[in-house]
């Protein structure tokens, strides 16, 4: 039973390591350098995160007038 729990500690402080490890690797870019031309423009997007709130929710209520 001591064996079993000591096991189950064992195992539960590593899969917590290894999450917390991967949750802090950016996933692998497929396309390392690829820039694509139409989603580059601020302008195609109607959310951006470079404006606060009041900027993009300006940006939304204009498109649903």
């Amino acid at each position: 039973m001591r064996r079993l729990r000591l096991s189950a500690v064992l195992l539960a402080g590593l899969l917590g390591l290894l999450a917390r490890a991967h949750a802090r690797s950016a996933p692998p870019d497929p396309y390392p350098g690829y820039m694509s031309t139409t989603y580059s423009d601020p302008a195609h997007w109607l959310c951006r995160p470079d404006l606060d709130d009041e900027g993009n929710f300006g940006r939304l209520a204009r498109v649903g007038s």
